[in-house]
């Protein structure tokens, strides 16, 4: 069989496809003479077009290709015996079992080391590669090792596997560990490996496990390690056996299986209470949590870009995110190191010059669902990825920790949150609930993965709230909990807003308020109990989620100062509550359209119009089903007291079905429409939480299909995307347009502004890329460094 150049490639589309037919099992699979009649097979029929060792020739490379691995088996038998039609690949005219058995040899070729168990004592090559062999004094597994080579944690499931590496290092020096030593302007030396390098910068990280981020101008030479930092000895060091136990142990590495021991086991490195302060403290000159600080506030102290020279800000650098759609991800500035999530992938980047200093990528997981951002706690850096694993992440070399499964895909659950870091522990939540799927929020052990407690927003039959739910069963029901919270360090309260009930715009078989939907709850951090909670929308039937984060603020209320909580719901009210207990102290309507309820009596109960729920034929209510605002972030100033929300204007015909649910079958009771002549609009409105008015607003012109939220800060500049896809600053007080910046296209993040070597910047996702800005500065001329290697 003569495969011409591209042939295979005609089957790879189909792999997007769901299979027609449950997919068929290699009859000869795994079996050691079938993979070795398959190769001879492939070399007297194949290798003509994709070479002898299927590296590719004329045809495309099918040894461990991610091609072959997505392609089910029935695909790929089609295409050996078949052909393909209009293409340049004939038919093999090979019997059914030869062709089954080239098969076996494509799947052992782009097998990984952990499926297909390489051979050796795993015990004794973890003490191997602890001892004699000397891998731990640079390699880390699990967050044990050195910091000068690849993080070896998951290698089992990569297929760049290391036995190369050690038969002959210098055949292929890994990207971002080559051997370096620079030498500064002062005469001072730094050594390590290079994780990044241009002309003008250079970042590297020491045996200690410190990252330098230096810049061209300050130094006086850079002298580059010819060799790999890798033993050059190993076949002298080790036996042959002794080389197979190591490649055994290395072999099943995978984080997300049971992987082979180290010896001695790992230790988790303990948080301690100054990484916790840290982030109490902040936000800063950086951005340590998702919402900038536990308050929720997004404000920033920063005050060198101001009312008077913001029009100066020019754009500094752009990252493009490789295997993004689209952003939503709020980044993280930490020390000179901005980390950007993107769907089970994190990048660490230089935040002066946008130059990435490592990526983290979770290849195993199956989902690929938007990612809003991560959560920091000392070493650490904590992502979800789509399929539900909570992951830690060594920050300053991507290594990864430890890996958490927390919810089940199959159940339709899935992840997109950032995390929310506080004392010890991780607290995430989950999406899924249009699904049907139970929400909950859970906490996890920052230091080892173990879970510590876990609350679930649908209560399980006979526990407070369920008689809320009808006769819908406690496995079911909606109440996700898909965005972070806040917190309160003093009261040790986690403020959290939950979702939508399920079936989303029917309520028939769902009789009650439907506890704990469309709430905020109050949860004790360290136990998980529920303290208190208030329902913005009982039994809502227009998939009016609470969630947009619940903003923390100090205020004299009357005659004392409370301790609030501030919520613009996705209802059209903006609510004030006191955070201690949850007592209701106003609701105030913050959108001109709102005709879903005839008001809110003085417990802070909605008295809703029956006339507006959805029916068959549809009705006209307002606010639409994005909401008056949605989880696109607010922003509050302590300087004007002032709390600034995204708003639309806009109202939907939503209607409904008696349909029986149907959970994870994307069945929500029907749904809602925009209206033909009646076109939503956007705003910033600017809201004082203490007489429930608004200040000022800023019109968008746009589609209204925008997503971004706001930064404020002490240079009295409010940053926010705007509905026409311009990053824009408005004067904090008046909402006068001071500066704008057209991005050319739809903006789906918030900004955020951090400081670095003195000089302030604002950054913002949009579409696939980072863009970053900062004052004008003339361009300096930079010398050419000289680079050299060692002899």
């Amino acid at each position: 069989m003569h495969v011409a150049a591209g042939a295979l490639l005609s089957i790879w589309p189909a792999v997007a496809q769901p299979p027609e037919k449950e997919d068929v099992k290699n009859p000869v699979a795994g079996k050691a003479e079938a993979v070795s009649a398959g190769r001879r097979l492939f070399l007297e029929s194949c290798s003509g077009c994709h070479g002898a060792e299927a590296e590719g020739g004329r045809g495309p490379n099918l040894a461990r290709s991610d091609r072959v691995r997505g392609v089910t088996n029935r695909q790929l038998f089609s295409t050996v015996r078949d052909g393909v039609k209009g293409g340049d690949m004939p038919p093999s005219h090979l019997p059914d079992e030869q062709v089954w058995q080239i098969l076996a040899y494509l799947r052992d070729l782009t097998a990984t080391a952990f499926e297909s168990s390489v051979p050796g004592d795993i015990h004794a090559g973890g003490e191997l590669f602890s001892g004699k062999a000397g891998c731990s004094g640079c390699h880390s597994i699990r967050g044990r090792g050195g910091f000068l080579g690849p993080d070896l944690s998951n290698i089992g499931r990569t297929r760049s596997f290391p036995q190369e590496s050690l038969l002959d290092p210098d055949a292929q020096i890994t990207e971002g560990y080559r051997g370096v030593t620079v030498t500064t302007n002062s005469g001072a030396k730094i050594a390590g490996v290079t994780r990044d390098n241009s002309n003008y910068a250079i970042d590297i990280l020491d045996a200690h496990g410190n990252l330098h981020l230096l810049l061209k101008q300050n130094l006086r030479e850079v002298v580059f390690q010819k060799s790999s930092l890798m033993p050059h000895d190993y076949a002298k060091r080790l036996s042959g056996p002794e080389t197979q136990n190591v490649l055994a142990f290395l072999g099943r590495q995978s984080m997300r299986d049971v992987a082979a021991p180290l010896s001695p086991p790992a230790a988790p490195t303990a948080v301690t209470q100054a990484d916790y302060d840290l982030i109490r403290q902040s936000p800063g000159q950086d951005w340590l949590t998702y919402a900038g600080d536990y308050a929720g506030h997004r404000h920033s102290p920063l005050s060198e870009v101001t009312r008077d020279n913001v029009s100066s800000l020019v754009p500094k650098w752009v990252y493009h995110v490789e295997k993004a759609s689209h952003l939503e991800v709020t980044p993280l500035v930490y020390e000179g190191v901005m980390y950007v999530s993107n769907s089970n992938e994190v990048d660490a980047l230089d935040a002066r010059t946008g130059r990435r200093i490592w990526i983290w990528r979770d290849e195993q997981s199956k989902l690929a669902e938007v990612n809003r951002g991560l959560a920091i706690l000392g070493d650490r850096l904590f992502s979800v990825t789509s399929d539900a694993y909570l992951a830690a992440i060594n920050r300053k070399t991507g290594g990864t920790l430890w890996q958490k499964e927390y919810a089940d895909t199959k159940r339709g659950q899935s992840a997109t949150m950032a995390p929310l870091a506080v004392e010890d522990r991780v607290i995430v939540g989950v999406a899924g609930g249009d699904g049907g799927t139970r929400g909950f929020v859970a906490a996890f052990s920052a230091a080892t993965g173990e879970e510590l407690w876990r609350f679930w927003t649908v209560p399980v039959k006979g526990a407070p709230g369920a008689e809320s739910w009808g006769s819908l069963g406690p496995e079911w029901g909606g109440a996700a909990t898909w965005l972070s919270g806040t917190y309160d360090p003093d009261l040790k309260l986690l403020y959290w807003c939950t979702g939508n009930p399920w079936p989303d715009f029917y309520g028939g078989q769902r009789q009650g308020d439907n506890l704990y939907s469309d709430s905020l709850i109050a949860l004790d951090v360290r136990t998980g109990k529920l303290k208190w909670y208030f329902q913005f929308t009982p039994h809502d039937t227009h998939d009016w989620d609470a969630q947009a984060w619940p903003v923390l603020v100090d205020l004299p209320w009357q005659g004392r100062t409370r301790k609030l909580v501030l919520h613009a719901n996705r209802n059209g009210y903006f609510y004030v509550l006191d955070r201690t207990n949850g007592q209701f102290l106003r609701a105030t309507p913050y959108v001109q359209s709102l005709n879903w309820t005839k008001g809110i009596d003085d417990q802070g109960r909605p008295n809703p119009a029956p006339e507006r729920d959805p029916t068959p034929s549809g009705n006209r209510t307002c606010p639409s089903v994005r909401g008056a605002s949605n989880w696109m972030s607010p922003s509050y100033s302590p300087r004007t007291g002032l709390l600034y929300v995204p708003t639309l204007e806009q109202c939907d015909t939503y209607t409904s079905s008696a349909k029986e649910p149907e959970p994870m079958k994307n069945f929500a009771g029907t749904g809602a429409e925009s209206i033909p002549k009646e076109p939503g609009k956007f705003f910033l409105r600017a809201l004082d939480p203490r007489t429930g008015g608004k200040r000022w607003e800023y019109p968008m012109t746009g589609p209204a299909t925008m997503w971004a939220g706001v930064v404020s800060t002490a240079g009295g500049v409010v940053f926010f995307g705007d509905d026409d896809g311009q990053l824009v600053a408005l004067d904090e007080e008046t909402g006068r347009h001071l500066w704008h910046f057209y991005m050319g296209q739809l903006l789906t993040a918030s900004p955020i502004t951090y400081r670095v070597d003195g000089k302030q910047y604002v950054s913002i996702a949009s579409a696939t890329d980072i863009f970053t800005f900062g004052l004008f500065e003339p361009s300096i001329s930079v010398p050419l460094v000289p680079e050299r290697e060692e002899p």
